[in-house]
């Protein structure tokens, strides 16, 4: 009998523990689900790049989905199309051309905004009201939410996983809610783009351009430290589009955006300023400083000939400094630095000119009409 009872309370005792460890183990889930979400809440919210808040938010859900593959596609919703996707492997986030799964499980989402929760594709799929396509045959188990904002998907939001049965309907519940923080932040963060980034480059536009420009003189009078302005045209940029067209005209101007881009520090500003005109706004450099970004923006342009059989990729650059050559308005620094431009060109273009080291001499100017800034 005394073996008996001890062997009851054994077994008891082991289902009591069992039990303590999964109810243990739900709190720790729900922890880290609260931490993920507040964390998320407050990152989102100070982000005004698409890019980052998708990277804020793939990088919390892989402490609430650590095993799966996390992916976000935003859509254009007049267009009913894809136009970036991002996914979360190993170690960071990368944009890719293709999702995880197929353009079936997206399609449906965004069209029915509902969300979707599959425990075993290779069961579950023959039932399904859509083609069960994925780029990855290993895929056995689904999460997927759209991401509506005023009762339009702008994208969707999902995680995959190589084994059956890794979901439940608490995890859907959690990331469904921290979607609806990501919908708004980076539908935010579109808009915010759409006004202040030209469509072409992903550059700045010029009325942001000279908001910033005027910051940074603000505060290098405040604590007296230098900046430098940069004015680039393409060289030739009109011949090379009569001859080979608008496409490749619009090629070379974004690989040529690229190029700038690769050659700058994170804290320097480049925008379009028109047509095949760049300006760059360099933060805490002097002359010398800002003539040598100068010069590999104009080697990072001319590599550019690589990529484009049969044209002859070369940019001029023009430099000007503050306090070097300021006089009191940050629109006649932007002038000078387009002055010394207009000499690069008239010395034989492909080259780097600096206003303050040859500004005695007397050249024709093309004056760009710059607006006053807000």
């Amino acid at each position: 009998m005394s073996l008996l009872l001890v062997s009851y309370l054994f077994h008891h005792l082991n289902r009591v523990e069992e039990g303590v460890r999964r109810v243990n183990q739900s709190l720790s889930d729900r922890t880290a689900e609260l931490a993920a979400l507040n964390s998320i809440g407050k990152e989102v919210s100070s982000s005004l790049d698409p890019a980052m808040v998708s990277a804020v938010v793939a990088r919390h859900c892989r402490q609430v989905f650590p095993s799966g593959t996390f992916f976000i596609a935003m859509s254009d919703p007049e267009k009913h199309e894809i136009i970036s996707r991002f996914v979360y492997r190993d170690e960071g986030l990368r944009a890719e051309e293709r999702l995880p799964v197929g353009r079936g499980f997206v399609d449906w989402t965004l069209r029915t905004l509902r969300p979707l929760m599959i425990h075993d594709l290779l069961a579950e799929g023959r039932n399904l009201p859509f083609p069960p396509i994925t780029h990855d045959p290993t895929i056995r188990s689904i999460l997927m939410v759209p991401l509506v904002v005023e009762r339009k998907a702008t994208g969707v939001m999902g995680v995959v996983e190589s084994a059956a049965g890794k979901f439940d309907i608490d995890r859907l519940s959690v990331l469904t809610t921290i979607a609806q923080q990501a919908a708004v932040a980076i539908e935010n963060a579109r808009h915010y783009q759409l006004a202040t980034r030209d469509q072409l480059t992903g550059l700045y536009l010029r009325h942001h351009f000279l908001q910033r420009l005027a910051d940074e003189r603000t505060r290098a009078q405040r604590y007296r430290t230098p900046f430098g302005v940069l004015m680039l045209d393409l060289d030739s940029f009109k011949e090379i589009n009569d001859r080979h067209g608008h496409n490749i005209g619009d090629r070379f101007l974004r690989l040529a955006a690229d190029a700038i881009g690769q050659s700058l520090r994170g804290s320097d500003i480049a925008c379009r300023w028109g047509g095949d005109e760049f300006c760059v706004l360099l933060p805490l450099v002097d002359v010398e400083a800002a003539r040598a970004t100068a010069e590999r923006i104009r080697q990072g342009i001319q590599a550019l000939s690589l990529s484009l059989p049969g044209i002859r990729a070369t940019a001029s650059v023009g430099v000007a400094t503050y306090p070097t050559d300021f006089d009191g308005n940050v629109e006649d620094l932007v002038k000078r630095a387009d002055q010394a431009m207009y000499r690069a060109k008239g010395e034989g273009k492909d080259r780097v000119a600096v206003y303050s080291l040859q500004r005695s001499e007397k050249v024709p100017v093309t004056e760009p009409v710059i607006p006053q800034s807000g």
